[in-house]
């Protein structure tokens, strides 16, 4: 994934999955990329010949694109929400974020499994 006006991958898509049990109702439950559309999505048009939607992705020169091929031949998915118009701003701090979470809840949890059971 590309930085919010980036031209080029830097980032990964850092999924978010999160559930919530529900005691009488349905458990909540949700699972999303922080890219505007998953990579899933994009070999699908592909492998069909459609073009994808606009904000999607860019090409390998930066340039907004709705041909799939050209995010496979060295372009790149967009953050979610894809541009300062629909938002894309408001989530470039989750990939930054999430990073850290993980890298440092790893690291606490290494720590505690270091030292002895009692």
């Amino acid at each position: 994934m590309t930085p919010l006006w980036g031209a080029e991958r830097m980032l990964g898509t850092n999924p978010i999955a999160i559930a919530f049990p529900g005691k009488d109702e349905p458990p909540i439950v949700i699972d999303m990329a922080t890219c505007a559309a998953a990579y899933g999505k994009i070999e699908m048009a592909r492998r069909r010949g459609q073009p994808i939607p606009q904000g999607w992705g860019i090409d390998n020169q930066g340039r907004g694109t709705t041909n799939p091929d050209d995010i496979v031949a060295g372009g790149a998915l967009l953050p979610l929400g894809s541009d300062r118009e629909r938002g894309g701003h408001k989530v470039m701090a989750w990939p930054s974020w999430s990073t850290f979470f993980v890298v440092h809840w790893v690291a606490l949890i290494g720590v505690r499994l270091r030292r002895p059971l009692r």
